[in-house]
């Protein structure tokens, strides 16, 4: 976990094509997130992604 420039929380994970990024965590009520957006390494570049849990 880190922070970015806007002091925002930031999640860094490994895959198995390389490291991800959160850009994006939202949260529905309280301090639960429901949903991380962000970008993860490909073979081809960056690719968006998004998880989510009910």
């Amino acid at each position: 976990m880190r922070t970015d420039t806007t002091g925002r929380g930031q999640i860094f994970f490994s895959s198995y094509s390389g490291e991800g990024v959160s850009t994006n965590l939202i949260c529905a009520a309280g301090t639960r997130v429901t949903s991380i957006t962000g970008m993860v390494a490909t073979q081809d570049g960056p690719a968006e992604s998004t998880v989510t849990r009910p």
